[in-house]
């Protein structure tokens, strides 16, 4: 049977998926990116929204988009932990303009945590992810997306 390089990639890359969800502790590859984002594959990644968006989330998906008030890369930004969401939340991402001041009206102050399985993930923009994040290309769809804490 005659294999596609990417389909090749496809199937290393499920099993060695498996193998890793099947163990328990984190495994790491000092030597490449690929198949494992950002060097660690984890059981769930994370996302942070405004709590008035999480029905509409999850109805239909998260889909990629530039966020209006940074210059950054279109995509899902998902986060690796939930300590660097809450991290995130506390400093650079809850002191974010588009937010809204305290006082005003508008003003988004209840955040939800969701989780994201990596089942949902299909492409990642690798050279633009912080350490702590990977950006997602692709919609990820409802079935991949959970309620982590509400008043995250």
């Amino acid at each position: 049977m005659k294999l596609t390089t990417k389909q090749l990639k496809r199937m290393i890359q499920e099993e060695l998926k498996e193998a890793i969800l099947a163990s328990s502790e984190p495994i790491t590859d000092d030597d490449s990116t690929w198949p494992i984002p950002n060097n660690k594959i984890r059981k769930q990644y994370y996302h942070i929204t405004p709590t008035d968006n999480v029905n509409k989330i999850l109805t239909q998906g998260l889909a990629p988009h530039t966020p209006t008030d940074f210059s950054d890369s279109t995509g899902v930004y998902l986060f690796l932990s939930v300590e660097d969401a809450s991290t995130a939340l506390m400093n650079w991402f809850g002191d974010r303009e588009v937010w809204g001041v305290e006082g005003d009206p508008g003003f988004i102050k209840n955040f939800t945590l969701l989780g994201v399985d990596p089942e949902g993930i299909e492409e990642i923009d690798e050279e633009n992810a912080a350490g702590y994040e990977i950006i997602v290309l692709n919609h990820i769809k409802k079935e991949h997306i959970s309620i982590v804490q509400k008043n995250f």
